[in-house]
């Protein structure tokens, strides 16, 4: 079965088998997102209900990152669909559900995309020697076009190595890829039990690191980075600005808080968190006591 005719089978599945892969997703996206922030308000002393965020807005954020990332993982296997439409595909679960199977291909689509992700990353790290000898288009039109023609560059040569792998591979590999088919038979009940054992601790410990090193990177004063990957951007809603303050009413404990430069976190309850990377300082304050401006 080819991968356009694969993606009409998915498509075409009854609802629920379909609603139940996708709460699958769901409850794993928000358990991943809970303790995400755990691990980021945590470091700063605070709890994620400190800065407005409760159950019902970690799923929203959360549901709106799944929709946004299985419209985008869609795309990629349309796309994939499209270019190899007559490769044939090998399930590793070729009589699993139908659900199971859309969480399968719906996960190589986002992984297909975090890697392209860190492609950019990686285009701009290579690029960074030329932008240096060239310091005069710093910061400039310039200095960004080398950073998307170097990404393109690497994405095209990427493409190519992957189209030349998939057209030798089979031949080259053919016998090795029988043998391991076989290993892969006999070795499978294994390492699903070794997965399911493990999906816990990948579920709470990777996503709570994950935050804490956001959060360590707020206690630094960090604003840049800590939205700018995609999985962040889409599934954890965290709002760090920048701000100039003007006090409207008593400052109670925020007395030594700088009224330049500081980080705004949140409010709830009436309450304003902010905080001052220089001294390490959180500071609670009445929102009605204080008025927030951007410097974005």
């Amino acid at each position: 079965m080819g991968t356009r005719d694969k993606i009409r089978e998915i498509l075409g599945a009854p609802h629920g088998e379909v609603l139940s892969g996708l709460t699958m997703l769901g409850v794993l996206v928000y358990s991943v997102s809970w303790f995400a922030y755990r691990g980021i308000y945590g470091e700063l002393g605070l709890e994620a209900k400190d800065v407005g965020l409760t159950y019902s807005s970690i799923l929203t954020s959360a549901a709106l990152g799944i929709v946004m990332l299985l419209a985008a993982s869609l795309l990629v296997l349309l796309a994939i669909g499209l270019i190899y439409g007559t490769t044939e595909v090998d399930p590793l679960f070729p009589s699993a559900p139908i659900s199971l199977q859309l969480l399968y291909r719906l996960g190589s689509g986002i992984a297909v995309l975090l890697l392209l992700r860190g492609g950019v990353y990686i285009a701009t790290d290579v690029t960074e020697p030329i932008v240096d000898v060239l310091p005069r288009i710093r910061n400039g039109l310039l200095d960004t076009l080398v950073h998307v023609a170097a990404f393109i560059v690497l994405l095209l040569l990427y493409l190519s190595l992957i189209g030349g792998a998939i057209a030798v591979a089979p031949r080259v590999l053919g016998p090795v890829a029988r043998r391991a088919r076989n290993w892969l038979s006999e070795t499978l009940p294994l390492i699903l039990v070794i997965l399911i054992a493990a999906l816990p601790f990948a579920v709470i410990i990777g996503p709570y690191q994950l935050g804490r090193q956001i959060g360590e990177e707020i206690r630094e004063g960090k604003t840049t980075g800590l939205v700018d990957s995609l999985v962040i951007r889409w599934l954890l809603d965290v709002q760090v600005e920048r701000v100039n303050i003007a006090w409207l009413g008593e400052r109670g404990r925020c007395n030594a808080m700088p009224t330049r430069d500081i980080l705004y976190l949140g409010a709830a309850d009436g309450t304003t968190i902010l905080y001052d990377p220089d001294t390490h300082t959180v500071c609670r304050t009445p929102t009605s006591s204080v008025q927030v401006v951007s410097t974005a």
